[in-house]
C-alpha cells in the first residue's frame, strides 16, 4: 500500500524545494545564520544510479539529508538512506546529517567519516539548533556524544529558530 501523503513542493526565497519539510528547514537555517546550498551537487552511487542530498552547510563543511520521520529506529534500519550518506560522507570526507522530521533543539544521527573505525565511519550525533552558536565561532555544530544514536535528546537550544520554522506559512506550492 503506498503512503496517500505526498510532499508539495513549496517555493521559498527564490529555491524551488521539493518539500515544504524541506523548506521548513531552509527557515530554520535562516533564522540561526546558517549559510546552505540547496541540491548543489549529486553523487554516483555504487553500482549504478545517482544520490543528490539536499544540502550542502559550507560553515560547518556537511551534507544534510531531510526526511519526514523522526523515527530513528525506522531510519536505522533503512539501509538505503545509510548507503547513500555514507558513500556520500566517505566519498567527500565530510559528516552527513539526516535531519529527521521538524526542525527542533535536539540531537541528530550524523554519519561521520572516520578512518580510525573498523569500516571507516562512525555515529555522532549534532545539534544545529544549539545556543552555543559553535557553527559561527568554530565551524561545527555542537556534538552531543553519549545518547545512544537512536534516542532523541532535548538539548538547550535555539527554541526561536524552531517556532520559525515550525510557523512558516506557505502559499500552496509558494
Amino acid at each position: 500500500m503506498s503512503n496517500p501523503l505526498q510532499p508539495i513542493p513549496t517555493t521559498y526565497h527564490g529555491y524551488r524545494f521539493r518539500s515544504r519539510l524541506e523548506a521548513r528547514w531552509c527557515v530554520f537555517f535562516e533564522a540561526r545564520n546558517i549559510t546552505f546550498d540547496y541540491e548543489p551537487e549529486g553523487f554516483p552511487l555504487p553500482g549504478g544510479g545517482a544520490y543528490l542530498p539536499d544540502f550542502w552547510l559550507p560553515q560547518v563543511s556537511m551534507w544534510a539529508e531531510v526526511k519526514p520521520s523522526n523515527d530513528l529506529a525506522r531510519l536505522a534500519v533503512d539501509r538505503e538512506i545509510i548507503h547513500k550518506a555514507t558513500v556520500v560522507a566517505l566519498g567527500t570526507n565530510h559528516p552527513f546529517v539526516i535531519l529527521d522530521g521538524m526542525p527542533r533543539c535536539t540531537n541528530y544521527w550524523t554519519i561521520w567519516p572516520d578512518a580510525m573505525e573498523p569500516v571507516g565511519w562512525d555515529w555522532i550525533d549534532v545539534s544545529p539548533a544549539d545556543v552555543r552558536d559553535y557553527h559561527v565561532t568554530e565551524g561545527r555544530f555542537f556534538c552531543c556524544t553519549g545518547a545512544s544514536p537512536l534516542d532523541h535528546v532535548e538539548l538547550d537550544g535555539d527554541e526561536a529558530a524552531v517556532l520559525a520554522a515550525r510557523s512558516a506559512r506557505f502559499e500552496r506550492g509558494e
